[in-house]
This record gives C-alpha cells, structure tokens and sequence, in this order.
C-alpha cells in the first residue's frame, strides 16, 4: 500500500505555502512543523538555496529571533546564488542587527557598487555603505531597508 505522506520532492512547495499561512496568522501557525520540512527538503539537496532561504525566512515572519542556524542557512545560501539581490539584502540585515558590521559590508559591497542599479537604488547603496563605514548602524539598517523595499516594487 503507497503511503499519503507528502512526496519529497514537493516538500519545499509545502513549506511554501505553510510560511505565506503562517505569515497571516503567526501566532496560529506550528512553526516547528513548518521548519521540518525546510529541514527534510535540506537533507534532500544539501544545495539548494531556497529551503535554506525559507528556513531563515520562517523566524523573521514568526517574529521570533533567528536561531544561529537559521543565520548559517541563511549565509551559506547565498553562497550557492549569490547574485540574488534580496538574499544579499536580508543577510546584510541580518549581520547589521547582530551588530557585526564589518561582515555586513562585505556582503553588501557585491550589491552597493553594482553599475546597473536604478540611481534611486545606487544612492540608498551610498548612503548605506557610508553609514556602516562611519559606524551608524540604525540609519544603516534603514538604507537598507529602502533598498529592500525598492527592489519589492520592482517585482510587482
């Protein structure tokens, strides 16, 4: 008899979706179960990004701090795509919160001095990179944030 469990290959789609529930109603949501199958998708290939991606994503939309797991998944799927902007983004985020300054500009100067960003994007990336050089975590972090936001438009 076949079993009903999920099949592997779709449990990144499951979590997925399990994430974009959660996100709506966070306090509802059994994250730990919504985390396993990141996990189990992990195990299933060690290297692809986005179960890794999705594994961070899920403490953040959780509002629970992210675990130093979840920052090494984090950073080590940007290693396997790191021309991905927003992932780039959301680590350099990630490393401002924590304080660790000098790691967050070196992940964002791939994306600060790139030539072919809108100059709206190029002056935020300016300003952001100013501000870690001169120590001003807070505007930093905001910069950032614009920049994030920006690229979300640009998406839609």
């Amino acid at each position: 008899m076949r079993s009903r469990k999920t099949p592997r290959s779709s449990q990144p789609a499951k979590g997925k979706a399990e994430l974009q529930l959660g996100s709506k109603s966070a306090a509802r949501a059994n994250w730990s179960d919504v985390r396993k199958l990141f996990i189990q998708a992990n195990k299933i290939d060690p290297e692809a990004p986005e179960p890794l991606a999705l594994f961070y994503q899920s403490y953040a939309v959780a509002g629970e701090q992210p675990t130093k797991n979840a920052v090494d998944a984090l950073t080590y799927a940007l290693e396997l795509v790191p021309q991905d902007s927003k992932l780039r983004l959301t680590a350099v985020h990630e490393f401002l919160n924590e304080g660790n300054t000098s790691t967050a500009q070196r992940y964002f100067g791939a994306f600060a001095f790139e030539p072919h960003s809108k100059t709206s994007i190029r002056q935020a990336a300016a300003d952001a990179m100013a501000a870690m050089e001169q120590g001003r975590k807070n505007e930093a972090l905001k910069d950032v944030g614009e920049i994030q936001k920006e690229l979300e438009k640009d998406d839609d």
